[in-house]
């Protein structure tokens, strides 16, 4: 499973917050470190609470959703993840996790076009990640490839083609490489090794 943290989605503060800012920001710390845990229980309670105080706060929204995901609740994650990309379609975070969501329920068009709008907003690794299985997905191969050769530095094909739904398409991930690129040394020597391990 991909994990897209909030990263920088916090907004900066001035040093006057008052009682209650401190607060939510503490609560958000504490969802970055069961984030990092990858505590999804813990993360899906503390943002709960946010939202119980804060309704639109986008990090709360961001973080639930993600929770929502990680335990397979997919339509629960779609519904905070599009109220909050309404509220904030500037939010690289949310329409990241948005189109993470989509991705898992199998609509590859539409999770392409948040990581369209997302990149278009900030490089994000997760976003980078998931438009490439998108296209490998749609059977997009030479655009995935175009895609990886300018992008490379933000993927990581070895750990992509180790899931479960991605491990079907590397071989032909490859072969295509090679139909392009004959003398792709890297290429060559990941089909051997993949021919050498098929089944095993």
């Amino acid at each position: 499973m991909s994990l897209q943290g909030c990263g920088n989605a916090v907004p900066s503060r001035s040093m006057t917050m008052t009682g209650d800012d401190m607060s939510l920001e503490e609560k958000i710390k504490e969802c970055d470190e069961l984030y990092a845990k990858e505590d999804y229980e813990g993360l899906l309670a503390k943002s709960e609470e946010i939202l119980e105080e804060f309704p639109d706060n986008p990090n709360a929204m961001g973080y639930k959703g993600f929770a929502l995901y990680a335990f397979g609740r997919d339509s629960e994650a779609l519904e905070i993840l599009k109220k909050g990309v309404g509220l904030y379609p500037d939010n690289h975070y949310l329409k990241s996790n948005l189109a993470l969501v989509y991705y898992a329920m199998g609509e590859y068009e539409t999770s392409l076009k948040l990581c369209d709008e997302g990149l278009e907003i900030k490089d994000f690794d997760a976003l980078f990640t998931t438009k490439f299985k998108c296209l490998v997905k749609l059977g997009r191969i030479d655009e995935a490839i175009d895609f990886d050769e300018a992008y490379g530095e933000h993927l990581a094909l070895p750990v992509i083609f180790l899931e479960e739904d991605m491990k079907p398409h590397e071989i032909d991930y490859y072969n295509r490489i090679l139909e392009r690129n004959p003398d792709d040394c890297d290429a060559i020597e990941k089909m051997e090794f993949l021919k050498n391990n098929v089944g095993k």
